[in-house]
């Protein structure tokens, strides 16, 4: 799109494409502009999430997993 831009930067058509453009991203719902530009923040919470991080905090208390082992999963988890 840029170059298409740049090519008919003397005429009034990137002005007129950008118009469309803006408000089309003025329509867009928050989560679909979230999904489309903000990927990492937009990223649905897992059904059984809470549910595997108790699990895992479990393990940690258990004293079957280190810390270092659970904040790595923990992270995982919860990106």
């Amino acid at each position: 799109m840029g170059l298409v831009y740049l090519l008919f930067s003397w005429t009034f058509i990137p002005l007129i494409i950008g118009f469309f453009e803006g408000l089309s991203l003025f329509s867009t719902s928050q989560e679909k502009f979230d999904e489309l530009y903000n990927k990492e923040y937009s990223a649905p919470m897992k059904a059984n999430m809470p549910d595997d991080l108790e699990k895992l905090f479990e393990l940690k208390e258990k004293g079957i997993i280190t810390n270092a082992e659970f904040n790595l999963q923990k992270s995982k988890l919860l990106k």
